[in-house]
């Protein structure tokens, strides 16, 4: 359907754009000036999703991937897509080629069951999970394609985490790290180390080129992240010193040493696996528990939960609160504000 509008793009002589179509529905030229060619091009995309929804209108009977495609053309940056392409991906292969009509309380409830145990969410994950998939249906609503969102008899208790966190001591992970390197100094080592050191997400550390590194000003820079939005943050001193002693073979800080190349991140599990697997350890540890440690460790010795929120990347301080905030009064290191 989008081939039957067309909308172009012009420089103008001033410097701007122009963005002209013609409506199929009136035969009428509509053109439209802007500043910046990113203005121009999100301009396209929204009439090319107004003409896919004017279009389906009335047409509840179509795949539910077709309105999903204009809903996104639509909003490019929906919560669906940015916070959660795992599980939209869940519901565009378990719903995709349904009716939009026949979603429901049952197929959705399904689904919802469905994806917890495919990803391991914990029971407190799903109404995200459900809030970030509401937008879609509320844009169905509000275009006239459905009558009702499907979405509100879907009931969800929030719950406890599916493992309770394990916090690792300093002395824990200095004990896990001596191990990683014995085994594997240049493969993941390096990873870790670096995800021990700043609290990133894992794939964050593996996305990351030495163009984002600044060594002299000791900063590293974080362009693609959960949230969609970048980050810089400044790195301790021990930090920059491991960073200038390891090796620049590719374009990627960290790289898979068989073949020189920027990691995969299903390649990247698997050997973090394989290592896992090879060391003794009383507790349960994995990537993402390194990002705990740190918020841990930074609110334990009197870190400010609003700084924290800058470091980690959360969107809403809310979210930083949410997961770190309940430190206990016996895991703080500093419990006097006086010097005297």
């Amino acid at each position: 359907m989008q081939e039957e509008v067309e909308v172009s793009i012009y420089k103008l002589k001033n410097g701007g754009y122009q963005a002209s179509y013609t409506n199929p529905f009136s035969n009428k030229r509509i053109r439209n000036k802007f500043k910046m060619l990113n203005e121009a091009n999100d301009f396209k995309r929204k009439i090319y999703a107004q003409f896919i929804t004017d279009v389906m209108t009335g047409y509840s009977h179509l795949p539910t991937k077709q309105f999903l495609d204009a809903y996104l053309q639509l909003y490019p940056k929906a919560k669906m897509v940015t916070r959660g392409l795992p599980f939209y991906n869940s519901f565009v292969e378990t719903f995709g080629q349904m009716a939009v009509s026949d979603l429901n309380k049952t197929n959705l409830a399904e689904w919802f069951s469905k994806v917890q145990k495919e990803r391991g969410y914990a029971q407190r994950t799903l109404p995200n999970i459900k809030s970030a998939m509401n937008q879609f249906f509320l844009y169905l609503i509000d275009q006239n394609i459905i009558r009702e969102n499907p979405l509100d008899k879907v009931k969800i208790k929030k719950g406890p985490a599916l493992r309770e966190r394990v916090h690792l001591s300093e002395d824990e992970i200095k004990e896990l790290m001596a191990k990683i390197f014995e085994i594997s100094r240049y493969q993941v080592y390096p990873v870790v180390y670096f995800l021990v050191q700043t609290g990133c997400r894992l794939g964050e550390a593996l996305k990351l080129r030495w163009s984002q590194v600044d060594l002299n000003m000791g900063t590293v820079e974080i362009l693609e992240s959960k949230n969609g939005e970048g980050r810089l943050i400044h790195v301790s001193a021990q930090l920059i010193e491991f960073l200038k002693a390891h090796p620049r073979v590719s374009e990627h800080v960290f790289v898979d040493q068989r073949d020189g190349l920027g990691w995969d991140m299903a390649k990247y599990r698997k050997q973090f696996s394989k290592i896992r697997n090879k060391i003794n350890f009383p507790k349960y540890w994995n990537n993402h528990g390194f990002r705990h440690a740190f918020a841990y460790h930074y609110l334990r010795q009197g870190g400010n939960i609003k700084h924290l929120q800058a470091l980690l990347g959360h969107r809403w301080l809310e979210m930083t609160v949410d997961l770190y905030g309940k430190i206990a009064a016996k895991d703080v290191e500093k419990t006097c504000p006086y010097n005297f």
